[in-house]
């Protein structure tokens, strides 16, 4: 690792002349103070050093880094005092080509926030042109992710997108582009694609990217200082100085700082992901464990097994144990979890008296089968104590998995909690957590909603209608709002049937708001009656009725054309509207720009809700509720005049763009997925009352459309119908929704459960229809193992949870899988335990064995007879 230039930050009060240290540079793992290399220690956690300042004085330092390398916090002392110090990369700055000739240079770097939180940063500088770099980066989403390159290894990746409306208007030829960082951060290459507005993303030819780091002479100064300093020092030569070898004596007082070492918001953000796989197995096995912990000798003796420890490294802590004293969980882990583990493994005895006394059950197998994966309230993931005790488990697994989050989970979590969910709503930050489309952006959601849960249980974020939601629900509910909005800015359609419609009741509905005065402010008010007098008398209408069904014939040919224009971004469709009908848009102009707008918000939130074959009674509500939105948005006469500038002929590129800039900012305001629920159109009553009923009707949708579709790619396309975005964004948007729905209603079973809330029944229903959709982000014949691996795991939150109630978790079908038959126990096992407990068990219906086929069809990638999958 080569980081050439960490600038130090100490800590309120304490002065350079204190301690002398204004950078530290890091070549090979070897520390340099200031460009002068010192006497350094690596333990593959932590940096230790020991030098004589510039004031003579013996001086120790310990620096922790963070997982990028390019910030880190740390504690040095001399004379008998110690500070602590922020360590963060100065901005770099890389000269880059486009197909090796000269474009214009990248900076990356860290800014602090108005709480003094440092964010990551990067952008682009145009030389010579502060203005142009300006305008350039406001119409550039940057976004930086953890990524392998062709050696497997990590290293930081940017992808960029440009405002298509900026492309549009021709202040850009390049739509955007992805790079990856070498281990050293020296050079970047990747790709840059040239704007396309007839390719479905805007995305046209590709063209090679790289970038050099412009001060490459400082690292070749540190490489030739660190190899005098080794020939020196050669007991210092990295040959000698690894990881394993004993830790050097006279650095003791420097590893005596590390517990002065502060906890930062920026530190918890990047701590490792834990490997979600292994966290799900965890917590499943410490299910499993506590199971065994509570049954008796003789029932742990038929698993093969003795009863579990109890402590610090054990297989469960005491506050899991702990968990048995709650009569529902004990009652599950005993008379549901023990009996049917034993009674599915009795049932595959080769004991003549045993296989007997099972055929004499009527439809055994299958109702063996429901009761692990079924969903009624007899099956095992409907159970509450099952519910409550996997919701513990799964805290205090992460706990155990990600590390670095104890020293968090034991100093005021909840505070820690709100600070990190605060540092995520960061523009920048949440931005990069929303628009990210790889597996590995989704599994750093996926691990932050965890964590921020694992922190902080309770419910405290305002969510309108007196709700309150947890920080893990709220900030899936921002990532979606910022993914909505960039659906909408590319909103695009052909449907010409459902444009004629609705832009037929929007100008109604928005006519009469109007008049009524409506939520509009006066100044709005005020020049929106005077563009409807206009109207009135251009197509002799007297009201509002007669107006609409003069303007008939309009309606249909301004949809005509803006379908013709549809590939061009919306401001630009808007202005070629215009362009094509002068006369008309002079009086129409301002009430087509918020109409267009309002129909694009309509059809995102319409394929995001998952709202098929709407009433008409349900389409005008939903135009009504998207008037008063609007009214939020044009709010003022400003946001109102950009309205207008779209809709003029003689409006300069200048102007269009400005104009179109000033309304995205309003409506990235807007809490798209808030506001699908607030239009409350087919929201099924009975998700009223969990917590964000609009994340679990979306994740419930997905899931539907998976189940239908049998691919995700088939479930996905209905974005592309809607707006220009690229396949890997649509398929993102359908995985993030599966996992909205997880996170808004797995992290609130148990709190349901616990407070007797008949809503948990309702949250399991959603979960069971969610599951079943994620089976199929499987690849067809991938297995059933295939559920527990990486893919699924690392994007769906809380899977242990969803999985269990469809049965599709690898955790529960290994109980059976290659495990030979415990030793034939006593016939009574069987006649006392097993005969009622299956007797209790439902039949499982025709629907849910056709469903359970499906899947298993799907995981094996062949049609098959038996739709058991422990067969």
């Amino acid at each position: 690792m080569i980081i050439p230039k960490l600038s130090v930050q100490f800590q309120a009060g304490d002065s350079l002349n204190s301690y002398p240290i204004q950078h530290i540079s890091l070549f090979n793992h070897q520390i340099l103070v200031d460009g002068v290399p010192v006497d350094t220690h690596y333990d593959g956690g932590h940096f230790y050093w020991q030098r004589n300042n510039v004031h003579g004085q013996e001086e120790h330092g310990i620096l922790k880094l963070f997982p990028h390398g390019l910030m880190g916090t740390g504690v040095v002392s001399a004379a008998g005092t110690s500070s602590t110090f922020t360590a963060e990369a100065a901005m770099f700055r890389y000269a880059i080509t486009i197909d090796q000739k000269s474009w214009i240079l990248f900076e990356m770097g860290f800014k602090q926030d108005e709480k003094g939180n440092r964010h990551t940063y990067g952008g682009f500088v145009i030389p010579g042109d502060p203005a142009g770099s300006k305008a350039f980066n406001d119409a550039t989403t940057l976004l930086f992710t953890i990524a392998q390159d062709d050696k497997k290894e990590d290293v930081l990746h940017v992808h960029f997108d440009v405002d298509p409306m900026y492309c549009g208007f021709g202040f850009s030829k390049w739509i955007g582009g992805d790079f990856n960082f070498t281990m050293d951060y020296s050079r970047f290459s990747g790709s840059i694609f040239e704007y396309n507005e007839e390719a479905g993303d805007y995305h046209g030819p590709a063209h090679n990217l790289s970038g050099v780091y412009k001060d490459s002479v400082s690292i070749t100064e540190m490489k030739t200082a660190v190899q005098a300093y080794f020939a020196n020092h050669p007991l210092q030569s990295p040959e000698l100085k690894t990881a394993n070898r004993a830790f050097p004596q006279h650095l003791l007082p420097a590893k005596a700082l590390i517990g002065e070492i502060n906890r930062s918001v920026e530190d918890l953000f990047t701590l490792p992901t834990p490997d979600l796989e292994n966290l799900h197995e965890l917590s499943f096995a410490k299910l499993k464990s506590l199971m065994l912990y509570a049954v008796d000798d003789n029932w742990r003796n038929w698993f093969g097994e003795t009863k579990p420890d109890v402590g610090p490294n054990a297989s469960l802590t005491q506050r899991d144990a702990d968990l048995i004293k709650n009569t529902d969980i004990k009652s599950f882990l005993t008379d549901k979890f023990a009996v049917g583990y034993l009674t599915h493994a009795f049932s595959k005895s080769t004991d003549e008296r045993i296989k007997s006394q099972f055929q004499e059950i009527p439809n055994y197998s299958n109702k063996l089968d429901f009761f692990w994966k079924g969903n009624e309230n007899s099956c095992f993931a409907k159970d509450k104590g099952y519910n409550l005790a996997t919701s513990a488990l799964l805290d205090s697994a992460f706990a155990s998995c990600a590390p670095g989050l104890s020293a968090y989970l034991s100093d005021q979590p909840t505070v820690w909690a709100q600070k990190l969910y605060d540092y995520c709503l960061r523009p920048f930050t949440l931005n990069g957590l929303a628009l990210q489309n790889t597996l590995d952006g989704r599994k750093r959601l996926t691990h932050l909603c965890t964590l921020l849960h694992a922190l902080d249980q309770e419910a405290r974020v305002d969510a309108g209608d007196g709700k309150k939601i947890t920080y893990a629900t709220s900030l899936y509910g921002r990532v979606m709002d910022v993914r909505l909005n960039f659906v909408i800015s590319r909103f695009s359609t052909n449907n010409k049937q459902d444009g004629v419609e609705f832009l037929t009741e929007f100008f109604r509905q928005y006519f009469n708001s109007i008049l009524a005065g409506g939520k509009w402010q006066d100044e709005v008010l005020k020049a929106a009656n005077e563009d409807l007098e206009k109207l009135k008398a251009e197509f002799h209408a007297e009201d509002v009725n007669k107006l609409i069904v003069n303007m008939g014939s309009i309606i249909s040919e301004s949809m005509e054309v803006l379908i013709r224009f549809k590939d061009l971004p919306v401001p630009a469709r808007i202005h070629a509207w215009a362009s094509n009908n002068p006369k008309i848009a002079a009086a129409l102009g301002r009430t087509m720009t918020v109409a267009i707008y309002g129909f694009g918000i309509y059809s995102s939130i319409q394929t995001f809700m998952g709202w098929k074959d709407l009433t008409s009674e349900n389409k005008t509500k939903a135009v009504i509720d998207l008037v008063d939105l609007s009214a939020n948005i044009f709010s003022d006469i400003s946001k109102f005049t950009a309205a207008s500038k779209l809709a003029k002929a003689e409006s300069a590129a200048a102007e269009l763009m400005q104009a179109g800039a000033d309304i995205q900012n309003a409506m990235e305001v807007q809490r798209m997925s808030r506001v699908a629920g607030q239009i409350g159109i087919k929201v099924d009553a009975g998700l009223i009352e969990v917590a964000a009923p609009e994340l679990a009707q979306a994740g419930q949708a997905a899931g539907e459309a998976m189940a239908k579709a049998e691919s995700l790619e088939a479930a996905a396309s209905s974005w592309s119908t809607v707006s220009k975005v690229a396949s890997v964004f649509a398929r993102g948007m359908t995985i993030l929704a599966l996992g909205a729905a997880c996170v808004c209603t797995g992290f609130q079973i148990a709190s349901d459960f616990s407070q007797g809330q008949p809503v948990a029944v309702k949250v399991l229903d959603i979960l069971e229809i969610v599951a079943t959709g994620i089976a199929f982000l499987v690849e067809a014949g991938l297995g059933l193992a295939a559920m527990a691996g990486v893919t699924v795991c690392s994007a769906i939150p809380v899977i242990g949870v969803v999985a269990a109630v469809v049965g599709i978790a690898i955790a529960i079908v290994s109980l059976f899988v290659h495990r030979n038959p415990p030793p034939t126990p006593e016939e009574n096992f069987v006649k006392e335990h097993s005969v009622p407990f299956i007797n209790g068990i439902a039949n499982p219906t025709a629907a849910w064995l056709a469903n359970q086929k499906k899947v298993v069809d799907h995981l094996t990638g062949s049609p098959r007879t038996n739709t058991t999958a422990f067969a």
